[in-house]
């Protein structure tokens, strides 16, 4: 637990260590989590994901195969008249609520409460679009441009902004895949 923390429900953090990861050490003899950002791994957007694990045999996180600068070509695949200052970030998180579009319009002069913190903000500040299409959210996660989100758009937003984007999940799956060939 945190120091500040009285008990493991009082945050996320405390109730995985404190209670998920002991429960699942109780059934296997090895488990753990990580922390992983999907820009390390090549997704032009920050992406931190929470990844459980557990099993006969401990895992080790992968190692990162990107990192700054220019590991999130955003702007590059999303508008070609895009401020190059943008080019070379990562985008903020493709988030469920894409589907409501920016927060800053130019009614509010532009401005964020607390700054551009989803991808359709970053977008209206680099071009001035109001909301990423489904596609381009599932471009950003590293989707192929076929890939079959199913329902309505509201649904297709939930989809996209609640996925493991592709690289992310095969890195992992990689790491699983050697520990299981280790034990052979």
């Amino acid at each position: 637990m945190h120091s500040g923390c009285a008990s493991e429900l009082d945050c996320p953090g405390c109730y995985l260590r404190g209670v998920i990861v002991p429960q699942l050490e109780e059934r296997f003899a090895h488990a753990g989590y990580w922390v992983l950002d999907a820009a390390d791994y090549g997704v032009p957007q920050h992406r931190r994901r929470v990844i459980l694990w557990a099993g006969p045999a401990p895992l080790q996180p992968p190692a990162p195969t990107h990192g700054p600068p220019g590991q999130g070509d955003l702007f590059r695949r999303l508008e070609p008249y895009a401020t190059p200052d943008w080019w070379d970030r990562p985008a903020p998180t493709v988030t469920a609520q894409e589907v409501k579009g920016t927060r800053a319009s130019e009614a509010s002069g532009g401005t964020f409460n607390g700054g551009p913190d989803r991808a359709s903000d970053a977008l209206y500040l680099a071009t001035g679009r109001r909301r990423l299409t489904v596609e381009e959210c599932a471009a950003l996660q590293s989707f192929p441009p076929d890939h079959p989100w199913r329902g309505t758009k509201r649904s297709k937003y939930m989809q996209v902004g609640n996925a493991v984007p592709p690289p992310l999940a095969r890195v992992v799956a990689q790491r699983v895949l050697e520990a299981d060939a280790s034990l052979q």
